[in-house]
């Protein structure tokens, strides 16, 4: 992104910034659609949801198991190039 701003300008990068987040969104979800991962996602957030409700009550559990690969890798590139290019169809 710091590559994109230097090219496009500082003006430019909020709404390019805006872009690039709608388009990370939906190819996330997409992604989940397509491998058919969607139960592992929610275990997850489950996961996340309870260690920040135990951290409020004053608790401190360890719920995370980082040497767990289940996470799917998704190609940010291309998210920012369709931030970009999104960003150029849409300038007036």
């Amino acid at each position: 992104m710091a590559m994109v701003g230097g090219f496009a300008g500082a003006k430019a990068l909020l709404p390019i910034l805006l872009y690039t987040f709608i388009a990370g969104g939906l190819l996330a979800g997409i992604a989940l659609i397509a491998t058919r991962r969607g139960d592992h996602a929610l275990s997850n957030f489950k996961l996340i949801f309870a260690a920040m409700a135990s951290r409020a009550a004053g608790a401190s559990i360890s719920v995370a198991d980082l040497g767990l690969k289940t996470a799917y890798r998704l190609p940010y590139a291309l998210a920012i190039a369709i931030g970009v290019l999104a960003w150029l169809l849409t300038r007036s």
